[in-house]
């Protein structure tokens, strides 16, 4: 075990202390937990952009070329268009 002193702001704590009552209070087994959920999730993106990257790139390119040539515009510039 490794001990460590952190600081954090009282919103952190919060949501800290708040998880932790999934843990019978245990902010340790909180904080574990919380971090080993955030390496799976990186773990299942890594996997799906090895699995589907190149049709992802694709999507990348053809939504950037198609902002480029105007034939999209972003929902900000639709509303002010619209008044909206």
């Amino acid at each position: 075990m490794v001990r460590r002193e952190i600081e954090i702001d009282d919103s952190t704590n919060r949501l800290l202390t708040d998880l932790a009552l999934e843990y019978d209070g245990d902010l340790n087994l909180a904080l574990a937990g919380l971090l080993h959920t955030r390496e799976a999730m990186e773990d299942f993106v890594d996997q799906t952009e090895n699995a589907a990257g190149e049709r992802l790139r694709s999507y990348r390119n053809r939504s950037e070329s198609e902002f480029r040539e105007g034939r999209v515009v972003s929902w900000d510039d639709l509303k002010r268009r619209n008044g909206l």
